[in-house]
């Protein structure tokens, strides 16, 4: 028998008692005798257990085993009332870079305060979970239609616009991709979790810190993403990638100056493919550092024996808070015996946000070696003219967005115009990308641009074709 009683100290305690019943020699019942074993620690340790076995340690969420059995539960209730639940998959966007340059410490931070945000968000009767290192899913129920389960999602997105405090007085920008599926008559636990799943790397391409619903063409997609997965490692292997080179010309004058490495795969089945069909499954399996060394030194290689012409390299954001950055740059230029006066390296303006400290000091070592930086895709990213203006660049490139929109009624002649006034008066020689017609090219001239590059100076040209362009360009001269 389980009694609960209070003790001397008015505390309750939980026991166990037995009893038996005392009886003398001719068998009469003359009494009982008992005993009471007080089992409140035992309790309380089985309870702790029990909350490990079915939370997650740090943010005190529950893990995967509660989503499963809830999410069960919540589909055969769903089943009988003909209600829609939704499942959102939550990934947080670039996190291994928060470790990798804040280490672990900052990234658990980083996590509790995520955790604390997203239970402030989540209706009643909705669960909140953590899936595993940066995933959190959300299982919202009791919806009569789409919309509903979107206005969720929509809130859950909206918790990240403002920054995280982490510690220190340091907060901190982060993002989230979210993938979101819906019930069906067929869904099971694992078809929601897999589909809302394959939704969020949707919305990481899209545009991360985005959402996405789940549509059975994510499901080819996602087929299509796991088949590159499997063949990335081979593609370096048996050399199936190829670098080609965009001149970058005097916007004035229409003299090359450099030009800008861009890389393709040559698939075995698919086809030729551009870096946006393969580059974020690289960053997210981590392969982006033995492409990225790839690139250089091929880069480098090919442009030793085109003398006067710089070339541009990208770096990624796993490349720049790799702290083996500056070792392997060095390396190769040592061993292709490539100038680094002659390299310029390209960073985009959203690596910035992640840990902006450890970014100036790694782009000052690159800077001590000779080389150049340039700021890629500036105006689409979060750098601030705070951050600009300490950040040891070189050169600002201006996305091909803005670009394109010269001369027409959007008004993005006054923000080039602002960008160009903007990087001059901090010494920085300034880009347009994605130039393609002469009216774009002329209101560039007339901004004050510095360098063009785009289809209308030059489409990507292979290593062969650039040797003999530089030739005919050196004739002209």
């Amino acid at each position: 028998m389980r009694l609960r009683i209070h003790d001397t100290r008015g505390d309750i305690r939980s026991t166990i008692g037995t009893w038996a019943t005392l009886l003398d020699e001719s068998g009469d019942k003359i009494g009982y005798v008992g005993t009471i074993q007080d089992i409140t620690e035992r309790e309380a340790l089985e309870a702790r257990l029990s909350h490990q076995a079915t939370h997650d340690a740090l943010t005190g969420l529950p893990n995967r085993v509660i989503l499963g059995e809830h999410l069960t539960k919540t589909l055969a209730s769903a089943r009988r009332s003909g209600d829609l639940i939704g499942v959102l998959f939550c990934d947080l966007d670039r996190f291994k870079v928060v470790n990798d340059s804040l280490g672990h410490d900052c990234g658990d931070r980083l996590l509790v305060s995520v955790a604390d945000r997203l239970r402030s968000c989540v209706r009643v009767g909705d669960l909140l979970g953590r899936f595993g290192g940066d995933e959190f899913v959300i299982v919202t129920s009791g919806h009569s239609e789409g919309a509903s389960i979107a206005a969720v999602a929509e809130r859950i997105r909206a918790a990240f616009d403002e920054p995280f405090e982490i510690g220190a007085g340091r907060p901190m920008r982060c993002t989230a991709s979210l993938g979101v599926a819906h019930s069906n008559p067929g869904a099971t636990p694992e078809s929601l979790l897999r589909d809302a799943d394959v939704a969020m790397y949707r919305a990481k391409e899209q545009c991360r810190g985005g959402v996405a619903q789940f549509d059975e063409r994510l499901r080819a997609r996602a087929l299509e993403r796991l088949a590159l997965e499997r063949d990335l490692p081979h593609a370096l292997a048996n050399d199936e990638l190829v670098l080609l080179y965009q001149p970058i010309v005097d916007a004035v004058s229409q003299q090359v100056r450099s030009v800008e490495a861009l890389v393709r795969w040559d698939h075995p089945t698919r086809g030729r493919l551009v870096p946006e069909m393969f580059i974020s499954v690289a960053e997210e399996t981590g392969a982006i550092l033995e492409l990225g060394d790839w690139v250089l030194r091929r880069a480098c290689l090919d442009l030793c024996d085109i003398t006067d012409l710089k070339v541009n390299v990208n770096l990624s954001a796993m490349q720049l808070h790799d702290h083996l950055l500056v070792d392997r740059v060095t390396k190769i230029l040592a061993s292709t015996g490539f100038p680094p006066e002659r390299l310029v390296l390209e960073i985009t303006e959203s690596v910035l946000v992640a840990d902006i400290e450890a970014t100036i000091a790694t782009l000052a070592k690159l800077k001590a070696l000779g080389i150049a930086i340039a700021v890629d895709d500036f105006g689409t990213g979060y750098s601030s003219l705070n951050y600009l203006s300490r950040l040891p660049v070189d050169s600002l490139k201006i996305d091909r967005s803005f670009v394109q929109g010269l001369g027409l009624p959007s008004g993005n002649d006054e923000i080039v115009r602002a960008v160009l006034v903007l990087a001059h008066a901090l010494g920085l020689e300034t880009t347009a990308e994605g130039v393609e017609t002469v009216a774009q090219l002329e209101t560039l001239q007339s901004l004050r641009c510095d360098l063009a590059q785009g289809f209308l100076v030059n489409h990507p040209l292979d290593h062969a074709a650039l040797r003999e362009l530089t030739i005919i360009w050196a004739a002209q001269i």
